[in-house]
C-alpha cells in the first residue's frame, strides 16, 4: 500500500482539483466566487491539508509512530467535505451546519491525543501540529474568508479555472 500511494495521491489531488474545476463549469466562473467564495476555500484548504500532512508521513517514513499519525491525520483532511454536506444538507441545518465539519475533525484530533496520552503516557507531536493546524485553519475560516484579500486571490484563482 505504501508504494502504491505515490500514484494514489496524486490521483486524489487531481481529482480535487477536478472537482473544482467542475463545480466552475456547473454554476459558471462567478458563482463560486462572487457567491459562495467558502467553497473555494474549503476545497483548496483540503487539498493543502491533506498533501501538508502526506508529505510528514513519507518524510517520516522511517519513524512508524509518526508515520502512521500523519497518515491518520492526512485521511483527516478528507472527512470536512462528506461531513459538511451531511450537516448542511442532510440535517438541513443550512449555512450554520458548516462550521461543524471542521469542529468534527479538532474533536477526533484531540480524541487522538487523549488517547495517546491514557495509552502511551505522552502526547504525540503528529497530532499537537495537526491540532495547531486545524486551529488555524477554523480561525481562518471566520476571519480570512469575508476579506478582500480573499475575494481577490479567489478572482485569481478562477481566472485558471
Amino acid at each position: 500500500m505504501g508504494k502504491f500511494s505515490y500514484f494514489l495521491v496524486p490521483y486524489i489531488l487531481f481529482t480535487i482539483i477536478g472537482m473544482i474545476k467542475y463545480s466552475y463549469s456547473i454554476y459558471g466562473k462567478h458563482y463560486l466566487i462572487a457567491i459562495n467564495p467558502p467553497g473555494l476555500y474549503f476545497s483548496i484548504q483540503g487539498a493543502i491539508n491533506f498533501t501538508l500532512f502526506y508529505i510528514l508521513a513519507m518524510v517520516n517514513k522511517k519513524n512508524t509512530a509518526f508515520h502512521m499519525r500523519y497518515i491518520i491525520v492526512a485521511s483527516l483532511a478528507l472527512i470536512p467535505p462528506a461531513a459538511g454536506r451531511f450537516f448542511v444538507e442532510e440535517l438541513k441545518l443550512g449555512p450554520i451546519g458548516g462550521p461543524f465539519s471542521g469542529i468534527l475533525v479538532l474533536l477526533i484530533i484531540i480524541g487522538l491525543i487523549i488517547y495517546d496520552k491514557v495509552k502511551l503516557k505522552k502526547v504525540s507531536k503528529p497530532y499537537i501540529i495537526a491540532l495547531i493546524f486545524n486551529l488555524m485553519v477554523n480561525i481562518s475560516i471566520a476571519t480570512f474568508i469575508p476579506t478582500h484579500a480573499w475575494q481577490f486571490i479567489a478572482l485569481k484563482i478562477g481566472q485558471y479555472l
